[in-house]
C-alpha cells in the first residue's frame, strides 16, 4: 500500500526531508497568529477546584491518554472524585454545550478517547470546545478535582498544573511549527510547564543517543519518564480477558491482522513484535471511524489498540480482541503534584 501524504509528511517532520521547507512561510503566519493571540488573551479566571493540563506541543499522539488515566486514578485512591475534561475531538459539538459521555455513548457523539477513558475509569467525563465551560460542570457535579485530557494550547482554561507529554523516541522531529514541522507552540513553551513528561519504550534510543535528543529540553524544566506496559488482550464480543503471554501462544496459531487508527501506530505494532505477535499490519488516519467495510470478514482474528475497540464495538466482530497498557511513571510525579496542590492550598488532605 502506497503512503498517503500525512504519512509523507510525518517522515520528512521525524526522519527529514527537504521538500517539507517550501511550507515554511506558513510556519511563520502560524507564529505570528500565536504570537497575536498570547498578547491579546486575558488570564483566566481561577476555578474552585484544581485543574492539571496533560497536553503536547507537537501534533500526532504522545500517550496522553495513559497518563491521564494514571492520574484519574492516583487521586481517587487518595479519595477524590475526579472529573476529565476533553474537546471531544472530531466530534460536532456547540461551543456552548456541554456534553457528558455515559458508559453506553456512541463514539461518534463523543469520541473515541473520551469513551475509551470513560469505559476505563468509570469517572465524570465532560465534553466542550469551550473547555472552561465544561470545567463549571464538572465543578457541579461536586468533582474536586479535574484533569483536562489535551489542552494545553487552550490558553482559555484555567489551569494550576501543566504537563506536556512528548514521544522519546520521535521528540520534536525538525523543531518548526506546523506545517512544517509537527510543533503546535515553539520548543521555549516547555520553559512554562511543570514537567515534561517523556514516553519511553524498547524503542527509545540509548544513554548518549537520549542525551542528544533532550537537547531541546529547557534545563530548568523538571522531567519525568513514562512507560506503557503491555497488561492484557480483552475479546470484543465477550470480554474475555488473556494475560500478555498466554495470549501470544494463541493468537501465533490462527491469522491474525493488527489495525491501528491512532496519532503513531507504529508504537502499537512495535509493542505488538515485542511481545511476539508477528502479523501484517495496517495503520489508519489519527479518530478513523471504522465501519463494517473495513473488517470484509467478521470472523478475522483482528487485534487493535483500546482506543480504537471503543469504535469497533458495535461492529459484530466475533475475533477482535484489544491491547490494555497499564502507564508505569519512573519517578514521584503524582506525589509531587499532590503536595504542590496542597501547598497551595488547592486541595485539602483526605
Amino acid at each position: 500500500m502506497s503512503d498517503s501524504f500525512s504519512d509523507k509528511v510525518n517522515r520528512a517532520w521525524y526522519q527529514g526531508g527537504v521538500w517539507i521547507y517550501l511550507f515554511a512561510v506558513f510556519s511563520f503566519f502560524y507564529a505570528l497568529v500565536i504570537f497575536v493571540k498570547s498578547r491579546l488573551q486575558t488570564p483566566p479566571i481561577q476555578t474552585n477546584v484544581p485543574v492539571i493540563v496533560v497536553g503536547n506541543i507537537t501534533a500526532g499522539g504522545t500517550g496522553k491518554s495513559p497518563l491521564v488515566s494514571y492520574l484519574v486514578r492516583y487521586f481517587q485512591n487518595k479519595g477524590y472524585r475526579v472529573g476529565i475534561v476533553s474537546r471531544g475531538y472530531g466530534v460536532a459539538i456547540p461551543k456552548t454545550e456541554v456534553r457528558f459521555v455515559q458508559m453506553d455513548s456512541a463514539a461518534s457523539e463523543v469520541g473515541d478517547e473520551p469513551l475509551m477513558l470513560k469505559r476505563l475509569l468509570e469517572c465524570d467525563l465532560a465534553l466542550c470546545p469551550t473547555r472552561s465551560l465544561a470545567v463549571a460542570a464538572l465543578e457541579e457535579t461536586g468533582c474536586e478535582v479535574i484533569i483536562a485530557d489535551d489542552g494545553l494550547q487552550h490558553t482559555a482554561m484555567y489551569r494550576d498544573i501543566e504537563l506536556c507529554v512528548v514521544d522519546e523516541a520521535r521528540g520534536i522531529g525538525n523543531g518548526w511549527l506546523l506545517p512544517t514541522g509537527p510543533l503546535r507552540e515553539p520548543k521555549s513553551r516547555l520553559r512554562s510547564v511543570d514537567a515534561v513528561v517523556m514516553n519511553s519504550s524498547e524503542h527509545s534510543v540509548g544513554s548518549d543517543e537520549r542525551k542528544r535528543r533532550h537537547d531541546f529540553l529547557p534545563h530548568a524544566t523538571p522531567v519525568s519518564y513514562m512507560q506503557l506496559c503491555p497488561q492484557e488482550f480483552e475479546s470484543l464480543e465477550s470480554g474475555d480477558i488473556r494475560e500478555t503471554k498466554n495470549f501470544v501462544a494463541y493468537v501465533n496459531a490462527e491469522q491474525c491482522k493488527a489495525i491501528a487508527g491512532i496519532g503513531n501506530p507504529q508504537r502499537f505494532f512495535d509493542t505488538l513484535n515485542d511481545l511476539g505477535v508477528l502479523c501484517p499490519s495496517h495503520a489508519y488516519p489519527d479518530h478513523y471511524a471504522f465501519s463494517n467495510s473495513d473488517f470484509p470478514d467478521p470472523d478475522a482474528m483482528i487485534l487493535m489498540t483500546e482506543k480504537d475497540a471503543a469504535k469497533c464495538r458495535g461492529l459484530g466482530l466475533k475475533n477482535a480482541w484489544f491491547l490494555r497498557v497499564r502507564p508505569e511513571l519512573q519517578d514521584k510525579l503524582a506525589d509531587n503534584l499532590y503536595n504542590q496542590l496542597i501547598a497551595r492550598k488547592r486541595l485539602q488532605p483526605k
